[in-house]
Parts: structure tokens; C-alpha cells; sequence
């Protein structure tokens, strides 16, 4: 998947379940501003997106996140849930080949770079969520019949 020069995010962190909820709409208006551009987007944050939940991560609605390219779902050891793989929007994800995937940061083998996605300049920013627009896209890589994902920052 290449071409992606947005990214929307919340930082594992920042993130506490008690404001949950209230990052829904601030991820529902970035969505909507970056779908009528035509900008599509990486979406990533900790725990699972679209939860009922919001303990377990971010309760948003399939609507609310259309925009995203990719969506990534990120475990950490204070938020550790088995992951969703995309299961509750899986008729959305497959049908519009929607790259979702897991980091789990308590495995060694998986990884996110945290620190070089905070020193890039915010597009906009709030106390939990936060929106890079990026010079040069990414590219992100994935495949199924391994069961990885690696997305390639530019560089």
C-alpha cells in the first residue's frame, strides 16, 4: 500500500480508557476532513479499534474511521488485549482492502518507532490524539500467508 502521507494516531502513553471515548469524535472529524480530500490515512493506537469496550481501546464506528488506508492495532504491557485482527469491520476491511494488523511492544520481534512518528511535525494535535502529514509517504507492507506487516518510513 503505497502513498499514504497522513498519519492519525494515539500514542499508547497518552492513552487512558476513562478518555476513550471522548477521542471519538476527534478521530471522526479527521476522518471526515481527510476522506473528503482524498487523503487516505494510517490509523493507529492502542488496544482495539472499534471496541464496545472502551477499556479494552477506541469504541469507534466503521464511519468514523473509512478514511484509514491501514489500521493498526497496538498491545502494550499496560494494555494488553488479544487483538481484533479487524473482526468486527471485516466485511469493510476486506472488501476495501483495508491493511490491519497488530504491533504487540511486548514481543521482540515487534516494533514501532514511537519516537520518530512524536518528532514529526503535528498536522494537529490534543491531549490524546494526534495527526502527522508527512512529505514523502510511507509504504506499508503486508502479507498474509506470513502473518507480517512492515511499514517503511521514508527516508
Amino acid at each position: 500500500i503505497a502513498g499514504i502521507r497522513d498519519i492519525v494516531y494515539v500514542h499508547p502513553d497518552r492513552f487512558s480508557p476513562h478518555a476513550s471515548p471522548g477521542m471519538v469524535g476527534e478521530i471522526a472529524r479527521l476522518n471526515a476532513r481527510l476522506a473528503a480530500a482524498r487523503r487516505p490515512y494510517l490509523l493507529a493506537g492502542p488496544g482495539r479499534w472499534g471496541t464496545a469496550d472502551h477499556f479494552l481501546g477506541i469504541p469507534v464506528s466503521w464511519p468514523q474511521v473509512s478514511g484509514a488506508r491501514v489500521v493498526v492495532e497496538i498491545a502494550t504491557r499496560r494494555l494488553r488485549v488479544d487483538p481484533s485482527q479487524g473482526a468486527h469491520f471485516f466485511h469493510n476491511v476486506t472488501s476495501l482492502r483495508v491493511g490491519f494488523f497488530t504491533v504487540d511492544l511486548t514481543r521482540a520481534a515487534d516494533r514501532c518507532d514511537l519516537d520518530w512518528l512524536e518528532a514529526q511535525p503535528a498536522a494537529s494535535e490534543s491531549a490524546g490524539v494526534r495527526h502527522v502529514e508527512l512529505p514523502i509517504p510511507i509504504e506499508v507492507r503486508l502479507d498474509a500467508s506470513t502473518r507480517r506487516g512492515l511499514v517503511v518510513r521514508p527516508a
